[in-house]
């Protein structure tokens, strides 16, 4: 699996438009449960979004997210696109393993 992250102040637009490609991306792959769009909290307006894709021949569709480690995986965080049951294994409904 390849995870992807960036960390965004403000720029509610920006995340908006990630997440609607993911959406389409994710829709056209039939929701593969590999696939997953999340979101760590830190403040209002300030977030860091994570990525889960299957394999690399989607990274070019996300060039300004960041190559991204999934030991250093949020706490917690809110699923925005992708299967909940998938989510709920790998953060144990809302926390990390």
């Amino acid at each position: 699996m390849l995870w992807l992250s960036r960390r965004y102040e403000g720029l509610p637009h920006a995340r908006q438009a990630i997440r609607n490609r993911f959406e389409i991306l994710f829709m056209g792959n039939g929701g593969a449960a590999e696939m997953l769009l999340i979101e760590q909290i830190h403040a209002p307006l300030v977030s860091t979004l994570w990525m889960r894709l299957p394999d690399t021949r989607f990274r070019s569709a996300f060039p300004e997210l960041n190559a991204a480690d999934a030991a250093d995986l949020p706490q917690s965080a809110v699923l925005l696109v992708g299967h909940k049951e998938e989510f709920e294994t790998l953060f144990e409904h809302g926390r990390e393993n």
